[in-house]
């Protein structure tokens, strides 16, 4: 669009035109309508116009368009992003935590800008947690002591009792007291105390257990139990003992027990009553648990009460037994070996207890 004015000129009849372009220019107009001015102050103006047109024109423009177009540079400046802080909360696989804003990342290390440490260099595979944050003192506080928990209850697991045990393979009895478990049929194994017991005993049935004991030089003696699975918790059994002196064939005795086990293969606790089928009587309590998937902690007690007479006279003696021990087993051999401190209540006097088992048919897989 041009746009004209027309201006009157001393000395002259005809007009004089101060055109404008299309280009955004800062015109001074200057509108001389009849007015008698000399044509060289005219034309004086008119060059002054130009020059400070000219000069105001080139100052916006450097102005607005410095190394590029404005608009170039206003875009840029509106799509620029600050890329926030970041925090973290590191726990390092020593149990150590550090807590700063994340100053430098690399395929290997973190760079910590602590409170208290300052800059901290984190090798990425000593980091065993990360937290992001920001977080407050409290909240820092509050994880330490969660993940502290978590910590130990963690080791108590890999200390005590865990589903995925494995079976006490000798679960079928403790030191020597019977438990209400059985052999699976034609698992077998085989026990050695002192190098002077020796008993083996195997699984005819499921149900029903029989062996054979020899106390060298003393005497020789067999054993059957049958037991039965009230649920998995809970099982009952009797059997019994006979024995017979080397010296006296016909000089037998002879023992007879019931009892109740409650818990699992792993860990119970079984209630047993005996009786020798003469004067005396004979209470069990004896237990296992397990303090990790070899090892077993086991206890055996007895109260034995015996009657014994003369002339007119009943006397009525009591002994107690208790024993403490452990029972190991060689995963590599198949191995069992118990080893016990026994106290004999009415003597004061304590003694030491082990026994090898063997398994002659290792345990079925169940």
């Amino acid at each position: 669009m041009n746009l004209s004015w027309p201006i009157r000129a001393s000395g002259t009849s005809g007009r004089w035109w101060v055109r404008r372009s299309g280009k955004p220019l800062l015109v001074v107009c200057l509108t001389l309508i009849n007015t008698e001015i000399p044509m060289k102050w005219f034309r004086g103006a008119i060059w002054a116009c130009m020059l400070i047109t000219g000069g105001v024109w080139n100052t916006i423009k450097a102005q607005a368009t410095p190394n590029g177009s404005n608009a170039s540079a206003v875009g840029s400046m509106d799509t620029l992003v600050v890329s926030p802080a970041e925090w973290l909360m590191l726990q390092l696989t020593n149990g150590n935590w550090f807590y700063g804003e994340v100053i430098e990342k690399t395929d290997a290390t973190i760079v910590l800008n602590t409170d208290i440490l300052g800059k901290v260099t984190i090798q990425k595979l000593d980091i065993k947690r990360s937290i992001s944050g920001p977080l407050t003192a409290a909240e820092r506080q509050e994880i330490e002591d969660n993940e502290r928990a978590k910590d130990q209850l963690i080791g108590l697991n890999n200390l005590w009792p865990r589903a995925a045990y494995e079976p006490d393979p000798n679960a079928t009895r403790y030191f020597f007291a019977p438990s209400a478990f059985q052999l699976k049929q034609g698992e077998a194994y085989y026990q050695n105390s002192y190098g002077l017991y020796n008993q083996a005993s195997t699984g005819v049935s499921n149900e029903f257990t029989i062996g054979t004991n020899i106390l060298a030089p003393f005497a020789v003696g067999f054993t059957a139990k049958f037991g039965v699975e009230l649920n998995s918790k809970v099982h009952i059994s009797g059997g019994g003992l006979v024995a017979f002196p080397f010296w006296d064939l016909d000089d037998s005795f002879g023992l007879g027990f019931a009892n109740l086990t409650l818990g699992s293969e792993n860990s119970n606790v079984t209630f047993t009553l005996g009786t020798d089928f003469q004067n005396s009587s004979i209470l069990n309590l004896s237990a296992l648990l397990p303090l990790n998937d070899q090892t077993w902690l086991i206890t055996e007690n007895y109260r034995i009460t015996s009657q014994w007479y003369w002339g007119d006279n009943t006397y009525t003696n009591y002994y107690g037994i208790v024993s403490l021990g452990l029972r190991r087993f060689a995963q590599r051999r198949g191995f069992t070996w118990d080893y016990a401190l026994v106290l004999l209540t009415d003597e004061e006097m304590v003694f030491p207890f082990y026994s090898l088992t063997i398994p002659i048919k290792p345990k079925s897989e169940r």
